[in-house]
């Protein structure tokens, strides 16, 4: 196993326990359906058990609450109030083009993403960045629970979201061929490179232009 792997794999292992949390939230708020055991968590025979849909509710209810409210874009500073105006816009106009560009590739917008997983995960995350020439907005949103990362005192040291795509998928973007539809892809960052892995094979690497992972993880 190669260096970067094992320290995805080593961290992962950090993770454990709050990951179990986030798939116990989640059986919940989806509805998993209800089943009596034992205390040696086996199944108890012949027992009528219902699956209450209390929890999808009151998750639905607060996500409602969410998407619905009003955000303001504030810039704070010893500036005068055009300029701060000129920099609200800017932001707002950037996030109005990655949200449309996200929307091209999922059925929901960003922030419905996010207001899902502000109340299932409990923490956000997102790659945000310009890319190519004409610097094009991208705000692509991840489920940190299949997110491993470490900190460091000036912010993220390295971060590996993994994701599961399709061979097409795979085929299209890294030209890349694999036996199976839901081959993990590992998107690693750290302050100086950043490697594609598909299953175990890096299929990607070259330099970090920024000295730091283009990304931003925030607790709700």
């Amino acid at each position: 196993m190669s260096d970067t792997l094992k320290i995805i794999d080593d961290a992962e292992k950090n993770f454990k326990d709050l990951w179990e949390r986030n798939d116990s939230d989640a059986k919940l708020a989806y509805l998993d359906e209800y089943t009596l055991k034992t205390t040696a968590d086996k199944d108890i025979p012949n027992v009528v058990s219902v699956t209450m849909n209390d929890p999808a509710i009151f998750l639905n209810a607060i996500v409602s609450l969410i998407m619905a409210a009003v955000w303001q874009t504030e810039v704070e500073g010893d500036m005068p109030n055009k300029q701060k105006t000129l920099i609200e816009n800017f932001l707002n106009d950037c996030w109005s083009q990655a949200d449309e560009r996200y929307k091209r590739r999922a059925k929901a917008g960003v922030l419905a993403f996010f207001a899902n997983h502000i109340c299932v995960r409990g923490w956000i995350g997102a790659k945000w960045l310009f890319e190519g020439k004409e610097r094009i907005p991208l705000c692509q949103p991840v489920d940190m629970r299949y997110c491993p990362y470490e900190m460091g005192p000036d912010g993220l040291e390295w971060i590996a979201p993994k994701t599961w795509r399709s061979k097409a998928a795979i085929k299209a973007e890294y030209d890349k061929d694999v036996a199976q539809d839901d081959t993990p892809v590992i998107d690693f960052w750290d302050r100086e490179i950043n490697e594609v892995w598909v299953g175990k094979e890096k299929v990607l690497e070259q330099k970090n232009p920024f000295n730091k992972p283009p990304f931003e993880i925030q607790a709700a």
